[in-house]
């Protein structure tokens, strides 16, 4: 995690969505799983509201679908995480990329 710039981490910020899916996404590349997902956001009417520095995230965070649609048609990557949506995205980035019936078995990952 890199924070703002500058100097500036902002502990005590509120987590966007697109911030959300940027950190995932790092922690995946880190951990060397498959980020190679994508999928064209242009049928979400906020796509420009998306920052350049989040694009590739978000577009493998719906891609995968550990980031649903806000509504309709909208992705809301500035919107503020909620607990529960950030438990929801934890709970899907958990089952996608690690076992979790037990057998420790990652080799279909």
């Amino acid at each position: 995690m890199s924070g703002y710039g500058n100097g500036r981490f902002g502990p005590d910020d509120p987590v966007t969505r697109e911030q959300t899916a940027v950190i995932l996404y790092q922690y995946a590349e880190y951990k060397e799983l498959d980020i190679s997902a994508t999928i064209s956001l242009s049928g979400y009417v906020d796509m420009k509201d998306i920052s350049n520095w989040a694009l590739d995230a978000m577009k493998w965070a719906v891609a995968i679908g550990i980031i649903e649609a806000h509504s309709a048609n909208r992705t809301a990557p500035r919107g503020t995480s909620t607990r529960a949506e950030i438990a929801m995205i934890f709970k899907r980035y958990i089952e996608d990329f690690f076992d979790t019936d037990g057998d420790d078995d990652d080799s279909e990952k």
